[in-house]
């Protein structure tokens, strides 16, 4: 931190500024002490002194401070007070050498000196000083702060106290040969202060190009910060147009309304409409009539659309005439807007013409009207409105019911979270469900709380439940969180960790115990884990078993490090376990080394061995010494067998199916029974499909035996059954949901994912084919999906244009993902050709819940972006 040079002047500035304030002070103690030897005349002169000073601080606060910032910048906050103090000690010592050092003239100058010092230190220094702290990046802004408090603020008083011994002790210095050394002090004050002002202008460029400010936590004092923001209202770029306008919107300037006058011509339709925002908010009459201008001119129905609303709020009911013609017009855009804007601002007639319009679209039989009429409700955002919400959010159709689920938690009616629970556990709803409960904010807790008990035999729900816990956050919270440590389901488990950690959870001192007996309980595991991992012979068939094992080794290490955070420094234990995965060996034993000196001795024998990097044979020994395990599979076989026989609550789903997996294709036929107990105990489809698919592998007569028991209505293994006869006949490619995974592994955007993530990709995937010449899609289609191809090959195209041809394990149509916007170009099946497509709906859960699939993404686009 210190060799950002802005950083270290800062600080160093502030050193100097404490160093010459004990000097002053003792100049001016040492005089007030001879003018004044009766301790109540002392008394009587510092209360009226110091009650003065109160008092012009006050009135300084009130009326000055802003306006001199403002003004005249960060510069003149941060230069007054040393200039300010210079003047005044050059008059003292003047005046001394004239008049004599004890003379009423030389006391009264330095009483002034110190009372312009304590009334500029302590208000327009101290808000320079703040807003010195902003341009920062939050990490770096708490720790220059800390350091500042912490190092260089006491280093310096100590340096002073040391300095002000030696002159009066050693060297004889009285008051008057004191104050002759300040100068020496604030010279170099004066001149670290130019060198902070001087950067202070690229520190506050560089966090507005990064967005590092914020309207929440940035003061618009100085006028450099207001200049600078200025500057950016006439960039060429949106999002910088963006930004300001979002810092500078509560400003109240004339600049600001010239400014958003002009900017209503800004080329880019999302400013145009962020300018009407502002407009609307700030209720700038005056700017009607080029409201009017865009409804009448502008080619972008947003932009249109916000015009209405923006008219509707200025004018009232005045703008009923004039926007009731849009209630009925083909735009979505603009219908919206207009009975919305009606039902919010154009009285009673307006909310009656608007509701004539929102019924037919709520009660139409095309889904975009019914999708129109939850966005309305969403956009009014009246309470009482949840009536008509209601049936929207169990419409047959998946976007309507997001549409719904979103405007549900811009209502904020608790009659609605029930329905918005069912919209949790719906694939497609559930990221809209999060935000929409949140929103809720604490009134939703004694609800959720209830329904997370009953839902105690779904951990997936109770995991999706969680990410809503986090996101409210709040001792309420904590208390939730601290009650289900105990959790014995190892994801959900996982989870509340997780969400203890967001929240910033430290442990209690009496819990301490408690945590550590979990941190060990952690590394028995992943003891357990490592013996298994070192009997699993390094074949094919045995691979996914041994990447399901590692993937749970990382878990166990995450949940080390979330344990330890709860215990010891949080920032130290997540440096730690970000280094640890680092390329460089350096940073590796430097996380290695960050938690050997942090975390107390008894506990390191058992963490230590899952960081070092020792042989596995090494790290198993140092390991079963420490944990005390003395029973561990000796070969594979029976480390699958233990692996499949055991309870969901101790194996995951997906590690058991990993273990099956093994079990058929290393022909282990000691582990039949397990697994057909598999497919009576186990829920999870991929897991069950998997077990039916190994008997059959394993012992053909007892595949029989099992299908030939299977109950009608046990839909899932009907359909598994039904995918195996077509396996056999051969007519079709017919995969078994863990191959699917294992074609995932190879696609880009999922290679980092962990392999129990990408088996929760598999329910969403719908497998399509095309024949020779078959068309995928028509260029300017509306995009919500991405492909990935299982064989064959297509071609990208403009017409009779190829632009590129794709083959096996390459992705196609992914920007859909993102943004469904027109393609960009068709694509034709060149052979015939096996896909899986995704849909936009279904991989926002997902996304919301794992990052590397967001990373997975982004590295595809990088390297499409490149190509072009």
């Amino acid at each position: 931190m210190l060799k950002n040079p802005y950083v270290f002047f800062m600080l160093f500035n502030n050193a100097l500024s404490t160093v010459a304030l004990f000097f002053l002070d003792n100049t001016f103690y040492g005089l007030l002490e001879k003018r004044y030897p009766d301790v109540d005349e002392v008394a009587s002169f510092l209360g009226l002194y110091w009650g003065w000073i109160g008092v012009i601080i006050l009135l300084s606060r009130g009326f000055l401070t802003n306006r001199i910032l403002a003004r005249y910048g960060v510069n003149a906050g941060l230069l007054a007070l040393p200039v300010c103090v210079l003047i005044g000690v050059i008059c003292f010592s003047v005046l001394g050498a004239i008049v004599g050092v004890y003379a009423a003239l030389a006391f009264w100058a330095i009483a002034l000196t110190r009372f312009c010092d304590a009334c500029l230190r302590n208000d327009l220094d101290a808000c320079a000083g703040l807003v010195l702290y902003q341009p920062l990046p939050t990490a770096q802004k708490s720790l220059a702060q800390a350091t500042n408090d912490g190092v260089f603020i006491p280093v310096s008083t100590g340096v002073a106290g040391a300095l002000l011994l030696l002159m009066k002790n050693v060297f004889g210095f009285g008051p008057f040969e004191i104050a002759c050394v300040i100068p020496a002090v604030i010279v170099p004050w004066i001149v670290t202060g130019f060198s902070v002002t001087r950067r202070y202008p690229r520190m506050v460029a560089a966090a507005i190009a990064g967005h590092r400010f914020d309207a929440a936590t940035l003061s618009l004092t100085d006028s450099t910060s207001i200049d600078l923001l200025k500057s950016k209202l006439k960039s060429s770029y949106a999002n910088e147009v963006l930004y300001a306008l979002a810092l500078l919107g509560d400003v109240d300037s004339e600049f600001l309304i010239q400014e958003l006058a002009r900017l209503l011509e800004h080329p880019v339709a999302e400013v145009r409409c962020e300018v009407m925002k502002v407009i609307s908010r700030r209720e700038i009459v005056e700017l009607v009539p080029l409201i009017r201008l865009r409804l009448r001119m502008d080619s972008s129905p947003h932009v249109r659309g916000e015009a209405v609303r923006t008219l509707a709020n200025l004018e009232d009911v005045d703008a009923l005439d004039e926007l009731t013609p849009f209630l009925n017009d083909p735009d979505p855009e603009l219908r919206v807007a207009a009975i919305t804007g009606a039902m919010q601002h154009l009285g009673l007639e307006g909310i009656v013409l608007a509701a004539q319009q929102f019924n037919e679209m709520r009660n139409s039989r095309q889904p975009i009207e019914r999708q129109l009429a939850a966005r309305v409700l969403g956009e009014v955002g009246i309470q009482s409105f949840y009536r008509p919400l209601a049936p929207l959010l169990q419409d047959e159709n998946l976007e309507v019911r997001n549409e719904a689920v979103i405007a549900a938690g811009k209502l904020k009616n608790p009659k609605l979270w029930p329905k918005l629970l069912d919209a949790l556990a719906t694939s497609g709803l559930q990221s809209s469900a999060v935000t929409s409960l949140v929103a809720g904010g604490t009134l939703v807790l004694p609800l959720l709380a209830t329904v997370f008990e009953e839902q105690s035999q779904d951990p997936e729900f109770q995991i999706r439940m969680l990410r809503v816990f986090q996101q409210i956050r709040g001792q309420e919270v904590l208390a939730f969180l601290e009650r289900h440590l105990n959790a014995t389901h190892a994801a959900v488990y996982t989870r509340v960790l997780s969400a203890l950690s967001a929240c910033q959870y430290r442990v209690a001192v009496g819990d301490v115990p408690r945590i550590a007996e979990k941190i060990r309980a952690e590394c028995r595991h992943s003891t357990w884990l490592l013996a298994a991992q070192a009997s699993l012979p390094g074949d094919e068939a045995t691979e996914l078993l041994k990447s399901a094992t590692e993937d749970l080794l990382q878990q166990d290490l995450d949940r080390v490090y979330l344990l330890l955070s709860f215990i010891y420094d949080s920032r130290a234990m997540f440096d730690s376990r970000n280094n640890l995965e680092h390329q460089s060996g350096e940073r590796r034993a430097y996380a290695i080394e960050l938690v050997d000196s942090t975390i107390d001795r008894d506990l390191k024998p058992f963490v230590l061995p899952l960081l070092d990097e020792l042989p596995l044979a090494e790290r198993l020994k140092r390991l079963k010494s420490t944990v005390g395990i003395t029973v561990v599979p000796q070969t594979a076989c029976e480390y699958a067998f233990d692996i499949i026989s055991a309870d969901e609550l101790n194996v995951t789903d997906w590690f058991c199916a990993c273990a099956v997996f093994a079990a058929a294709n290393s022909h282990w036929v000691g582990c039949i029974e397990p697994i057909c107990r598999v497919i009576t105990n186990r829920r999870d489809p991929l897991v069950r499909q998997t077990a039916l698919w190994a008997i059959s592998q394993l012992d053909p007569a007892e595949y029989r035996r099992q299908v030939s028991n299977l109950a009608a209505a046990d839909l899932g293994l009907q359909s598994a059954v039904q995918l195996l006869e077509q396996r056999d006949q051969g007519t079709h490619l017919m995969l078994l949901d863990i191959e699917k995974l294992l074609i995932l592994k190879t696609v880009p955007i999922f290679a980092e994912a962990p392999d129990f993530v990408l088996a929760q990709v598999i329910p969403i995937l719908e497998e399509q084919e095309f024949e020779a010449g078959q068309r995928v899609f028509e260029k300017d289609d509306i995009g919500t999906c991405m492909y990935i191809i299982v064989s064959g090959k297509v071609r990208i195209h403009i017409d009779d244009r190829e632009l590129t041809v794709l083959g096996e394990r390459q992705v196609f149509g992914e920007l859909a993902l993102l943004d469904p916007e027109p393609r960009s170009a068709s694509v034709t099946a060149i052979e015939p050709t096996l896909v899986f497509k995704i849909s936009q709906s279904a991989i926002y859960d997902l996304m919301a819940n794992h990052i590397e699939i967001v990373r997975g993404i982004m590295r595809v686009l990088c390297r499409r972006i490149r190509e072009k």
